[in-house]
């Protein structure tokens, strides 16, 4: 297979993250497994943004929402709502709002309780 984009991004994946607090917790909940699931789908779509979910129009850079996930998602994920789940991660710490206010795959390395919160 010929491949024309010779561009790579490495998601760097820390050994015991699925023995981790904030992991275990989510993998508790009814969905746990598809919200896992959209969490690491989240984290190698946006990994060439430094785990940021924005999207780039021309200069402007713009913050990707629950609801545009929703909306592109939706066909990977049958009864699991992708806004649920992006709360879920949130709240279980997966998911933050960075300084800019955009949500961004964890910048710490998990169980460490290091957070750019707001």
């Amino acid at each position: 297979m010929a491949m024309k984009n010779e561009t790579f991004y490495c998601l760097k994946v820390e050994l015991g993250i699925d023995t981790c607090e904030e992991v275990t917790a989510i993998e508790r909940h009814k969905h746990g497994s598809e919200y896992l699931w959209l969490w690491i789908r989240l984290a190698l779509k946006y990994a060439n943004y430094g785990g940021v979910l924005c999207r780039r129009i021309g200069d402007q850079v713009l913050p990707v929402t629950a609801d545009d996930l929703e909306a592109e998602m939706k066909g990977g994920f049958t009864d699991v709502s992708i806004k649920d789940g992006v709360a879920t991660l949130i709240q279980g710490s997966l998911i933050y709002i960075n300084s800019d206010g955009f949500m961004a795959t964890n910048p710490e390395p998990l169980g460490t309780g290091k957070r750019d919160q707001q």
